[in-house]
C-alpha cells in the first residue's frame, strides 16, 4: 500500500503541473530547442521566458548559429535572470562580442567590471550610480561618478564614501554641496563631531521643510540613543507635528520622568499615525503613561493597542490575555474557496523549479484566495507572508494566520 501511495503522488503531482512546466522539464532533459522555441511562441508571458532565452541562446551558440544566439541574448531582461544564471549571461555576452556599455546600461551590476574604459553620459552615469548604491557597490558609485558634473552627483558620490568609511572625503563632497540631502547628513556628521554650532548653520541652509524635519529627528533619535533625552526634545519639537515626532518626544519625556507630558505626546501620536501599528504603538505608551499617573481610564489604552495591529498589538493581546491570531484562522477556515492555485504552486515548487513557483504566484495574483495563502503557508511561509501582506494587507486576520 505505502509503495502504491509513493507511485501514485508523483503522478498526482504532475497532473497538477501547467503545460507549460511539462513543456519546460521535457526541454530541460532534451534540450531541444524546438521544444523551447514552442514554449516562447505558446506562452508568451511564462514567468521563465528570460531564463529559457538564456539557455536557448545557449544551445544556437552551441550549434555554431551566432546570429541567433545573439540575437536571443539582446531580448534577455537580465534583471528577471535566476542567480545562477546571471554569471552565464555575462559569459555569453563576451563570448559573441556584444557591446559592453550596451550590457552595461541593461545591468550595470552584471557589468560593473567594464566601468573603467565605460564612456557614459551624465545621465547614463547617474542612473547607473542608483542601481550600483542600492545594491551596495559603492566603491563602482565613486569610480563611475568622479569627474562627471559634481553639484549633480555630489549627494549620491558623498553617500557613497561615507558607506566605504572615507569620512573626511565624504564630509569634504557634503560641505560642497548644494543639494539638500547632503546639507541633511553633513549636519549630522557635524554634530557627530561636536561641532554644535556648525550644525545649526546646515539647519538653517536646508530650504526642503520635510527634509529638515528628516534632520532634526535624526538628531533626535542620536540623542535618544546616548540617553541625551533633553537635547534630543530640543531637536524634535522643531519638526513639523507627525507620529514620529509625538511619539519620540513621549519616549524622551517618559525617560525623563514627565509622564504628563509623555501621555500628551502618546495620545497626539495615535492621532497622527498612518497605520494601525502606529496607532497600537502609541495606545501602548500612553497605557504605560497613564498607570504611572494614576489615571483610572489606563486600561482603555491597553485594549485600544490590542485592536491594532503589530508587535505593541500582540504585547497588549498577550498582557489581556487574548490569542494573536485565533480570529483569522475562523476567517479563513469559513472560506469556502478551493485552495486550488496552491496546488498548482506547490506542483511546480515540487517539480523543482521554487523560484518559478514564487513568481507564479504573483502572476496568478487574482486568482489567490485566503484558504491558498493558508494553503503555501505550510511548504513555503515566507511566500505566505508576502502574499498575505500584498492581498490583505499587513496585520490583516489572514496575515496573522501565517506570520504568528
Amino acid at each position: 500500500m505505502l509503495f502504491l501511495i509513493l507511485l501514485i503522488t508523483p503522478l498526482l503531482v504532475f497532473a497538477q503541473l501547467p503545460s507549460e512546466y511539462r513543456l519546460l522539464l521535457d526541454y530541460m532533459s532534451k534540450r531541444d530547442a524546438s521544444i523551447g522555441y514552442k514554449i516562447l511562441r505558446e506562452y508568451p508571458e511564462v514567468v521563465f521566458r528570460d531564463d529559457l532565452r538564456l539557455l536557448l541562446a545557449q544551445d544556437e551558440l552551441k550549434a555554431g548559429r551566432r546570429q541567433s544566439a545573439s540575437r536571443l541574448l539582446m531580448d534577455v531582461n537580465p534583471r528577471s535572470l535566476r542567480n545562477d544564471l546571471s554569471g552565464e549571461y555575462v559569459k555569453l555576452w563576451k563570448e559573441l562580442g556584444l557591446d559592453p556599455k550596451v550590457g552595461f546600461l541593461k545591468s550595470p551590476v552584471l557589468f560593473r567590471e567594464f566601468i573603467p574604459n565605460m564612456k557614459l553620459s551624465p545621465e547614463e552615469a547617474l542612473s547607473a550610480s542608483e542601481e550600483l548604491f542600492r545594491r551596495r557597490y559603492y566603491r563602482e558609485v565613486v569610480l563611475l561618478l568622479e569627474g562627471t558634473d559634481f553639484q549633480r552627483v555630489c549627494y549620491m558620490l558623498g553617500m557613497s564614501l561615507k558607506s566605504l568609511r572615507e569620512n573626511d572625503r565624504a564630509f569634504e563632497v557634503f560641505q560642497r554641496c548644494e543639494d539638500d540631502r547632503a546639507k541633511v547628513e553633513l549636519a549630522i556628521m557635524q554634530y557627530e563631531r561636536g561641532q554644535r554650532a556648525e550644525v545649526e548653520g546646515t539647519l538653517s541652509s536646508i530650504r526642503d521643510r520635510n527634509l529638515l524635519s528628516d534632520a532634526l529627528f535624526r538628531l533626535g533619535r542620536l540623542n535618544i540613543h546616548r540617553g541625551g533625552f533633553h537635547e534630543a526634545i530640543d531637536y524634535l519639537v522643531r519638526m513639523e507635528p507627525s507620529y514620529r515626532r509625538d511619539f519620540n518626544l513621549g519616549l524622551s519625556y517618559y525617560a525623563i520622568g514627565d509622564y504628563t507630558k509623555a501621555f500628551e505626546n502618546f495620545i497626539n501620536s495615535t492621532r497622527n499615525a498612518q497605520s494601525r501599528d502606529e496607532v497600537s504603538a502609541g495606545n501602548f505608551w500612553a497605557y504605560k503613561s497613564a498607570l504611572l499617573l494614576g489615571r483610572e481610564d489606563a486600561g482603555e489604552y491597553l485594549i485600544k493597542a490590542s485592536n491594532g495591529t503589530g508587535f505593541y498589538h500582540a504585547i497588549a493581546s498577550s498582557m489581556l490575555g487574548l490569542p494573536v491570531a485565533s480570529r483569522a484562522m475562523r476567517v479563513v477556515m469559513e472560506d469556502e474557496s478551493f485552495p486550488k492555485t496552491a496546488r498548482i504552486i506547490r506542483a511546480i515548487r515540487e517539480a523543482g523549479f521554487p523560484e518559478y513557483a514564487r513568481l507564479e504566484a504573483f502572476r496568478r495574483f487574482g486568482d489567490i484566495s485566503s484558504s491558498d495563502v493558508i494553503a503555501i503557508s505550510r511548504f513555503d511561509p515566507h511566500l505566505a507572508i508576502r502574499l498575505a501582506v500584498r492581498k490583505y494587507g499587513y496585520g490583516s486576520f489572514v496575515y496573522n494566520a501565517v506570520a504568528f
